[in-house]
């Protein structure tokens, strides 16, 4: 990203959103960061015809972020962003969180002991050496997506509910009560990514989205 492409992004942030992005040391998360927040802004434009410039975000306890538009209560929305990736998710009337994680050459036992549920473990050992890593950033994507739809943060310890290790549609259950869907998402070789919302899904529509020409493509639909 040139010096002029950044500059551009980051006209379109709010004054706290570039505070934020300026809290990072390396430029190169910098950057991400407001290239994911300006591209959000972007995408809702498509959505609501607002200049990206204009929409406002509340944030709950748990920083979740949340339209401050009484017009559009009903438009839910979720990002994240690991690398030179990042995925957003929209749907209305109800909660929904999305997570992509870039999958390296290895992983940390020590954080699948701490943060894996017994069952997530033993299912990682079922695997040979090489599907175990991408096993593990297959769990962690979809535990996060799991999280940022509840909007609890890590109130919920991750270690409190058990996913699949495996690319499949699952409804986990909390609480003995509140059902949530679980889905993959096949977005790109190398990144594990996941989408979860507390409704029965139909029907998902990916889009392709290039801040070179800001609209959004259909690629696909399930």
């Amino acid at each position: 990203m040139t010096q002029d492409q950044e500059n551009e992004k980051l006209s379109l942030l709010s004054v706290d959103e570039r505070k934020r992005a300026f809290r990072y040391h390396l430029p190169i998360h910098r950057q991400r960061f407001i290239a994911a927040r300006s591209s959000l802004r972007q995408i809702l434009s498509n959505y609501i015809k607002f200049d990206p410039k204009e929409f406002v975000f509340i944030y709950d306890e748990h920083e979740k972020p949340h339209l401050n538009i009484p017009a559009y209560p009903q438009l839910q929305f979720n990002l994240s962003h690991s690398s030179n990736m990042a995925v957003y998710a929209f749907t209305l009337n109800h909660p929904i969180g999305i997570d992509i994680e870039k999958v390296q050459s290895e992983y940390n036992q020590a954080v699948a002991d701490r943060f894996f549920s017994t069952q997530e473990n033993e299912q990682l050992l079922q695997f040979s050496a090489h599907e175990r890593i991408a096993g593990f950033y297959r769990i962690w994507s979809r535990k996060e997506a799991i999280i940022k739809a509840i909007g609890k943060g890590l109130s919920l310890p991750l270690t409190s509910f058990t996913v699949s290790a495996k690319d499949i549609t699952e409804v986990i259950i909390l609480d003995n009560r509140d059902h949530w869907t679980l889905i993959p998402l096949q977005i790109r070789t190398g990144y594990q990514s996941a989408v979860a919302t507390n409704q029965p899904v139909r029907k998902v529509i990916y889009w392709n989205y290039s801040d070179q020409s800001p609209k959004l493509d259909k690629v696909s639909i399930l």
